[in-house]
């Protein structure tokens, strides 16, 4: 089964998702790389495989919610190190980290598409597609954070936001 957010936006095939690994593949994180953390955007695993971590979230939910803090912490952790694999980073790319020219350039200039080999781009936090699309962050900033958290439409996304 191939979980996908409803804030991502498909760009390419994603054949390869299905077939990439026999154990449950999800993004690394992009803000903690090299933390054993996943982003839970997109994830996919055998249905029936992972059963154990739903009887342990239900056991103690809110012990596994103080413990890991989000669902995406929890996945990758539970599971621990060589029981999981992250999916190639090509495939799935941060709309806000490889789509956006960074910084205090984003309100200046708009985002010209994605990365060549991707296939999934995600929206993380704020922007969303119909955001990008309107050239809006998605929600009000204070003033001093302006400079970097505002954007130009990025009109390829909506070739790909049915």
């Amino acid at each position: 089964m191939l979980f996908l957010d409803l804030d991502v936006v498909i760009v390419g095939k994603l054949d390869g998702f299905f077939t990439f690994s026999e154990k449950m593949a999800i993004i690394e994180n992009w803000s903690q790389p090299n933390r054993l953390i996943g982003q839970a955007s997109a994830f996919c695993f055998t249905i029936g495989q992972y059963r154990h971590l739903l009887e342990q979230y239900r056991a103690d939910p809110d012990g596994v919610a103080k413990k890991h803090r989000t669902e995406q912490v929890y996945i990758t952790r539970a599971l621990g190190q060589g029981n999981f694999d992250f999916f190639p980073d090509p495939w799935c790319r941060s709309f806000k980290f490889h789509c956006l020219p960074g910084g205090f350039r984003n309100s200046l200039i708009a985002s010209q598409g994605f990365p060549e080999q991707a296939s999934i781009i995600v929206f993380h936090g704020n922007p969303n597609p119909p955001d990008a699309i309107a050239g809006a962050w998605g929600k009000p900033v204070p003033w001093y954070k302006k400079f970097y958290k505002s954007i130009k439409p990025a009109s390829w996304v909506a070739d790909y936001w049915y």
